[in-house]
């Protein structure tokens, strides 16, 4: 099942991120009128869980700075531990392009661009699930860009951005943040590389669906 997002769910610093600044000016009288009115302004459609397409491509990126910044951050996880898993994908909802890597046995990576908007950058996200809860949260998941995190995660999730920070830097601050909450889960070791990210997007619509930021389609 799909869902609507509802944009007068979202605050103004989310509006902007998920649309841009001239995108987000422009609705934002509509979605000021309906906040007040206790009204829906219907976004972009969610699915209800991830969907990644491979790609049949020999050199990531749409332009060559891009495909540069692309193995640059490959080259950097991987000096520092990180396993290159096979494949490149297109996920949606969002559009973007991942490369995904795992450290150890615990520790998802994607490597993160946007073919069709090269300006916006790469990123890296790592995500670690926590065996237990006992600090209050699920997961720790850590980045050096904030892009992909509109709408914000769960409270579950224990969220850090650095932003500009690469390779073993990166991967040192997010085993720091691990640290702090005990224990992690092992990934499994039969599964799909996109499990602990489908699991996260799950833990995510439930917060969202909390927040009032899904519509079902028959309000839609």
């Amino acid at each position: 099942m799909a869902f609507t997002l509802n944009l007068a769910g979202l605050t103004d610093e989310e509006l902007h991120a998920l649309l841009g600044a001239d995108q987000s000016l422009a609705v934002l009288p509509n979605v000021s009128r309906a906040r007040l009115g206790g009204q829906a302004v219907f976004g972009p459609q969610l699915p209800d869980q991830l969907e990644f397409t491979p790609l049949e491509t020999a050199l990531p990126g749409s332009t060559p700075e891009q495909s540069r910044l692309i193995a640059q951050y490959a080259a950097a996880l991987g000096a520092s531990g990180a396993v290159a898993l096979p494949g490149v994908w297109r996920q949606e909802p969002g559009g973007l392009c991942v490369q995904p890597f795992m450290v150890g046995q615990d520790t998802a990576i994607l490597v993160r661009w946007n073919e069709w908007d090269p300006a916006a950058g790469v990123g890296v996200q790592i995500l670690t699930w926590l065996r237990d809860r006992a600090s209050g949260s699920a997961g720790v998941l850590t980045g050096n860009r904030p892009a992909g995190l509109v709408p914000a995660p769960s409270e579950q999730i224990d969220v850090h951005v650095h932003p500009g920070t690469l390779g073993g830097a990166l991967l040192e601050l997010h085993a720091a943040h691990v640290l702090r909450h005990g224990r992690t889960r092992r990934l499994p070791v039969d599964g799909e590389w996109w499990t602990p990210w489908q699991a996260l997007y799950q833990l995510n619509l439930v917060a969202w669906e909390r927040r009032g930021l899904l519509l079902s389609p028959r309000m839609a």
